[in-house]
């Protein structure tokens, strides 16, 4: 068996692949949240205690609250699920559809039953279509898909009863 085929070895490169992104995505986002923040808190200090001694307006506290908010939302989802971790259970598949983005890299998606769209590499989603049962793994707060696999129905094919 070659190591790029091996079932183990390639569900712990998916792992590995999705933890770098959440911890990627913490290291990006986090520092520009923190800058934000702290300037927010010393400029709106400024223009409350100092009448705006060091050139803090009330417009700049508009745009430092805009920028603190919408970096704070995508560090503080890594951060929980980088503290969390994946989560895996049974879903139900809406859609799945993929897209490339700046004609390079091409992301697939799956939205599911509760409406949250996961993000995932073509292994991750593998064999999936609209309206599969799957088990999935992954993180609840980024939507970062590590791999969903199809459950097959147990039932199988029914057959007519003879009278």
């Amino acid at each position: 068996m070659n190591w790029r085929t091996d079932p183990d070895l390639v569900m712990a490169e998916q792992e590995r692949s999705a933890r770098g992104k959440v911890i990627r995505s913490a290291f990006i986002w986090m520092p520009l949240f923190l800058i934000s923040f702290g300037s927010w808190l010393f400029f709106g200090f400024d223009r409350i205690f100092l009448d705006g001694e060091f050139g803090s307006t009330w417009f700049l506290m508009v745009v430092l609250t805009i920028f603190a908010t919408l970096f704070a939302f995508p560090a503080v989802q890594s951060v929980l699920d980088l503290r969390d971790g994946p989560t895996e259970e049974e879903l139900n598949v809406v859609r799945s559809w993929s897209r490339r983005d700046a004609f390079v890299v091409k992301n697939h998606f799956l939205k599911i039953e509760s409406g949250q769209i996961l993000e995932g590499n073509a292994f991750a989603i593998e064999g999936v279509v609209d309206g599969d049962r799957v088990r999935a793994r992954y993180y609840p707060h980024s939507a970062v898909l590590i791999w969903a696999r199809r459950i097959e129905d147990d039932a199988g094919p029914e057959t007519p009863a003879l009278a």
